[in-house]
C-alpha cells in the first residue's frame, strides 16, 4: 500500500513539473512576443511597414496599426500576469509534493529496514 502511495506521488509530482515546464515555455512565447510588439509600434517601423501600401490616409492608416499593437500588447501583458500566477503556484505545489514524496521514500525505506532487520522469533 505505502508503495502504491509513493508512485502515486511521484506521477503526481512529474504531473505538476511537466505543468510547470509548460507555462515557462508559454511564459517565454509571449514575452517574445511582447518584444516584437515593442518593436513593431515604434513610428519609424510603422512607417517602413505602411510605405509597401499605399493610400490616400496614410496617418489614420499609421494610428489604426499603432492602436492595433497597442491593444494585442495590453493582452499579452495580462495573458503574461496569469502565466507568472500560474507559475508561481505550480511551482508552490510542486515544491509540496517533492517534500511529501521524499517523506514517504523515507518511510518506506524505514519499514524495509526494519522488516528485514526483524530479530529471528524464537519458539
Amino acid at each position: 500500500l505505502n508503495l502504491d502511495i509513493l508512485t502515486r506521488a511521484e506521477q503526481r509530482s512529474e504531473s505538476l513539473r511537466k505543468q510547470l515546464f509548460e507555462m515557462i515555455e508559454k511564459e517565454n512565447t509571449v514575452k517574445s512576443r511582447i518584444d516584437q510588439i515593442s518593436n513593431d509600434i515604434r513610428p519609424e517601423m510603422i512607417e517602413r511597414t505602411l510605405q509597401l501600401a499605399g493610400s490616400m490616409k496614410p496617418e489614420e492608416i499609421r494610428e489604426n496599426r499603432r492602436k492595433s499593437l497597442a491593444a494585442e500588447r495590453s493582452n499579452l501583458e495580462s495573458l503574461l500576469m496569469e502565466i507568472v500566477n500560474n507559475k508561481s503556484n505550480l511551482s508552490v505545489t510542486l515544491q509540496k509534493s517533492d517534500i511529501l514524496v521524499e517523506k514517504l521514500r523515507v518511510k518506506l525505506e524505514k519499514d524495509i529496514d526494519n522488516a528485514l532487520t526483524d530479530p529471528p522469533i524464537d519458539n
